[in-house]
């Protein structure tokens, strides 16, 4: 691989991992959509996701005492439901169709959150939508690999800390990047070559980790939903495109 190709990768990982660091998801889809294009996508699917595991344990790490592990089991199970549906979307409906239905669901989101005050859940209603959004996020999951956006946006809509809005994505995201890479690993997906890989651009990762995290320790709560939803709008047009 060119010196050229090694600087593209590195900073394709450094910008995904400062935005998921800033706002709290994100890293996995930009780093696969950039990397994809030096990689190809069988390789940089299995190559993100150790990083965008690790960038969810460091965050949550740092929100542990805002986590409400509540939150977190219902989306949790609705995944382990979802997931098998989307393997089957998978066999069903192309890769590209997957990704503009996600995209179309992302932008109908964003809209209707800007338009429509802000929704306060109950523990009930936290419960149900709770559940959806993990099942929707397994589908997506299971068909392209993209889970966090459903739950994304039902911490957004919920009157969370932004603290604990983070430390639930991140926990979600771990439980689901977990199970994706068991997955890979019984599939030889991730083996040596991708691992070194792993190692020789670890730093990139790291310091965008960091940049992201300091940025979010200075956002007011207003900011962040704000940011939310500008990342939401800029991966569903990609979805789109």
């Amino acid at each position: 691989m060119s010196l050229q190709a090694h600087v593209m990768i590195a900073l394709s990982l450094f910008f995904g991992a400062f935005v998921h660091g800033s706002v709290g998801f994100g890293s996995a889809l930009i780093a696969v959509s950039l990397t994809s294009l030096i990689l190809g996508i069988k390789t940089a699917v299995p190559f993100v996701a150790p990083y965008a595991l690790l960038i969810a344990a460091f965050l949550l790490w740092h929100a542990l005492d805002h986590m409400d592990w509540r939150h977190f089991a219902y989306p949790a199970v609705g995944t382990l439901f979802g997931v098998p549906a989307g393997i089957w979307l998978l066999k069903s409906l192309s890769p590209p169709v997957m990704k503009n239905i996600l995209g179309v669901f992302m932008l109908a989101f964003v809209i209707w959150s800007i338009l429509w005050r802000r929704v306060r859940f109950i523990i009930i209603r936290a419960r149900i939508w709770g559940f959806v959004s993990g099942f929707m996020g397994g589908v997506f999951g299971g068909a392209i690999a993209v889970p966090g956006p459903p739950v994304v946006m039902f911490v957004s809509l919920s009157t969370w800390s932004k603290e604990t809005m983070r430390s639930v994505i991140q926990a979600y995201l771990i439980f689901t990047y977990v199970l994706t890479l068991v997955i890979f690993g019984g599939t030889g997906m991730v083996n040596r070559e991708t691992l070194l890989l792993n190692l020789y651009h670890l730093p990139g990762v790291v310091l965008g980790m960091l940049a992201g995290q300091a940025l979010f320790q200075r956002i007011p709560q207003h900011w962040f939903i704000r940011g939310v939803l500008a990342m939401l709008t800029v991966l569903g047009v990609r979805l789109c495109w």
